[in-house]
């Protein structure tokens, strides 16, 4: 018999850590400082402003990992000593699960990755000399709700879920769908099992690569269970050319068809290309703006990929004021999702693909 020890059931763990947490209190309390992206600009101190996140960094170091939680059990009797693995899902009937194996010792597993403010079913089980799987009793535990959802793969950083942020639709968006990340393969290489976890626990059925196609790009997943899609993209005021705009909306249309998804989506950092595109992606989904720069300005907070990426530097504001430019004179008054919006209608994207984009992606 196996008698499942720790979490306790029904009890609420945390994927980020205490160091995580403390840098994400500085942060925000700076961010709400320095205010928007219109506020960033117009600061008379500008050499302040551009310095405040720079303070945060710390290098050498990488934020972008999630805590683990620990699973633990007792084995009685004829269960003893055998190759045990743990299942989460979050249905009581195990539908669609992620599975953990143990380290050194058989009886504790250490899991990560999860959904925030998710109830996860949880079970240990171990194949018979029958070949029979069998399973231990069932239990359950919450996640707790921080965003982002860090995505802990060997050899990577900066990966993470879109998903679990309220929107100004009074929807939050589904975790689950569409990750963004560093490079798997060329200059940052992953191991084949860090490839495993994402196909096999996160189901990603596509790789959206936007690095140029000039022999930096390349399909890292093997076989032919993840589509690959190799669409070069640019960043910040060099994505308003007729090029980059039938790109952005080419990279788009991945996120229509459900099949793509689950999807993961990078250049090399996960930090420039990829940031203005989930940037754009994001506020049409109608995600807040300071959610949103959040979002683009943790790459540098968080993850080894330092850098002066935040609200106030040149190339960001390029990118602001480009957006304001396409929409004519009432671009200004303009809000950050109508921005979006309008940059990808300009490209071609139709309301109906808007609406197909919003009902994939937002909770009912």
């Amino acid at each position: 018999m196996i008698k499942l020890k720790t979490p306790e059931e029904g009890a609420i763990l945390s994927q980020w850590t205490a160091d995580q947490k403390e840098l994400l209190e500085k942060y925000l309390l700076s961010a709400d400082k320095v205010g928007g992206f219109e506020e960033a600009d117009t600061n008379q101190d500008a050499e302040l402003v551009g310095d405040w996140l720079k303070l945060l960094m710390t290098d050498g170091l990488d934020f972008s990992f999630p805590g683990k939680i620990l699973l633990s059990w007792e084995e009685r009797g004829k269960d003893k000593g055998k190759n045990f693995f743990a299942e989460l899902s979050e249905s009581s009937f195990f539908r669609q699960k992620m599975t953990f194996h143990p380290g050194k010792r058989g009886n504790k597993i250490f899991v990560h990755s999860l959904k925030n403010g998710t109830k996860y079913f949880w079970r240990i089980g171990y194949t018979a000399k029958t070949g029979k799987i069998k399973y231990s009793p069932v239990s359950f535990f919450h996640t707790e709700e921080i965003f982002p959802r860090w995505i802990g793969i060997g050899g990577g950083s900066n990966i993470r879920d879109i998903g679990g942020k309220m929107t100004i639709y009074g929807k939050k968006i589904r975790q689950g769908l569409f990750y963004r990340g560093c490079a798997l393969n060329k200059s940052i290489t992953v191991p084949g099992e860090s490839l495993d976890f994402l196909m096999e626990n996160l189901h990603i059925k596509s790789d959206l690569d936007t690095r140029a196609s000039d022999g930096e790009s390349g399909k890292a997943f093997p076989g032919k269970k993840v589509r690959y899609f190799n669409i070069p993209l640019r960043a910040y005021g060099n994505i308003f050319t007729p090029e980059q705009s039938a790109n952005y909306a080419k990279a788009f249309r991945v996120l229509t068809e459900k099949r793509n998804l689950p999807c993961y989506t990078h250049c090399l950092g996960g930090a420039d290309r990829t940031g203005c595109f989930i940037f754009l992606v994001c506020a049409l989904l109608g995600m807040e703006e300071k959610d949103l720069l959040f979002d683009y300005e943790a790459t540098s907070v968080f993850s080894r990929f330092r850098g002066k990426r935040y609200r106030s530097t040149a190339y960001f504001q390029s990118f602001m004021q480009g957006l304001k430019d396409l929409a004519g004179e009432n671009g200004g008054k303009m809000t950050v999702q109508a921005l979006a919006e309008n940059y990808f209608l300009k490209g071609g994207i139709t309301e109906k693909e808007i609406k197909k984009l919003r009902k994939l992606f937002l909770e009912d």
